[in-house]
């Protein structure tokens, strides 16, 4: 009787310890299905998050205050937008690998010895347009009084324009000029209009 007892706990334990190998196992498979998982899940996210990665520098970046000497201040983001201070005015450039169709810019030119008046007249008379006339209108941060040129020209089916701003000044006058055209990408247009937003007289 004492041994059919022994020989019965002995069974039970063997089948205890085979059911928790069992578990063991299956615990064991169990995490390395999941660990399996997890990796692919890094791997899609990895090659999603190569796919975001824009081709062209980034308009969102945190843009400079660039003080000239010409007595103005603008704001410009250097990821886009090179500066040359080095001639006679200060020129703003967008310049990316993205591909344009024309010259996207902002020249900035004072003129100490002529007055706004002389200057859009010049402006008018160097055109060549018949009938071109100036506008009032206001510029900048501080919504300067200027007189505004709006020319347009065809060069090999592309419309380029030009926008020409006089700011009287004190002594003499300052010419903003800014070359674009039709069509450009939104996020040009928004880089330069930014800009302009951000003009203001020292």
């Amino acid at each position: 009787m004492k041994k059919k007892n022994i020989v019965l706990s002995l069974t039970v334990m063997l089948c205890i310890l085979l059911s928790a190998c069992g578990e063991k196992t299956d615990s064991s498979a169990a995490t390395s299905a999941n660990t399996d998982k997890s990796i692919a899940i890094e791997e899609v996210t990895e090659e999603d998050t190569s796919e975001e990665i824009s081709e062209y520098p980034s308009e969102e970046a945190e843009p400079v205050e660039f003080e000239s000497d010409k007595g103005y201040s603008i704001m410009y983001n250097p990821d886009v937008i090179t500066l040359d201070d080095t001639g006679e005015g200060d020129l703003f450039s967008y310049n990316t690998d993205e591909k344009l169709d024309a010259p996207v810019y902002i020249s900035v030119i004072r003129y100490d010895d002529m007055d706004s008046q002389a200057l859009t007249d010049g402006l008018i008379l160097q055109s060549g347009i018949d009938g071109l006339k100036a506008e009032n209108t206001y510029f900048g941060a501080d919504s300067i009084e200027t007189q505004c040129i709006y020319i347009e020209n065809d060069v090999d089916g592309i419309t380029q324009m030009q926008i020409f701003y006089v700011i009287p000044l004190s002594e003499g006058s300052m010419l903003i000029e800014i070359g674009g055209y039709i069509g450009a990408p939104t996020n040009v247009d928004t880089a330069i209009n930014e800009m302009l937003g951000t003009f203001s007289l020292k």
